[in-house]
């Protein structure tokens, strides 16, 4: 029980900034906000690699109650893997709003499972075809989980992000976002 406290601890301090973010894009006509969920069965072959999580009809399946009243003005998906690019609604969405998009900003968690497998499938995608879009993953907009000898948090983090920037994703918080940021 101790972990999973710790666990919420770190990622809910993402939590005010999501609700911030989701306020100032949700405020602009042009701009967009999807929220994703990680549902799985107690079948989901996933949690054969990965400890238990996000199970059907339990609340780390749902959006969280932060970000609840936004839901019905959000694009919402549901992925029963480490990657929204996965799902066949995701990916549809992002076929038909490429040409619209600027940017791509992620937040959320996992660092180095969720955000990573998402950010390294959404550059390849604007690579393959050409898109103008710039994919951000800013240091403080994302978050891992601690297990000792298991899954070090700052090790882990930061090869994701070696590997975001390597990929040609911006990790740094951009100028407009950070004026949001600040109280």
């Amino acid at each position: 029980m101790k972990k999973i406290k710790d666990l919420l601890l770190v990622i809910g301090r993402l939590i005010p900034y999501q609700v911030l973010l989701t306020d100032y894009y949700l405020c602009k006509p042009e701009k967009m906000v999807a929220l994703v969920t990680d549902i799985h069965q107690k079948n989901s072959k996933e949690l054969r690699t990965f400890p238990s999580h996000c199970l059907e009809d339990t609340t780390e399946s749902c959006i969280i109650d932060e970000l609840k009243p936004y839901s019905n003005k959000t694009l919402n998906y549901q992925k029963n893997c480490t990657n929204v690019m996965e799902t066949d609604e995701f990916r549809r969405d992002l076929k038909e709003m490429a040409s619209d998009l600027k940017r791509i900003l992620i937040t959320g968690c996992c660092t180095d499972i969720c955000v990573l497998n998402a950010a390294l499938s959404l550059i390849n995608f604007v690579n393959e075809h050409n898109y103008d879009i710039d994919i951000v993953v800013p240091k403080l907009l994302v978050e891992t989980y601690q297990i000792e000898k298991v899954h070090d948090r700052d090790r882990f983090s930061q090869m994701a992000f070696d590997l975001m920037k390597q990929a040609g994703i911006e990790t740094k918080l951009p100028m407009d976002i950070q004026k949001v940021l600040k109280p």
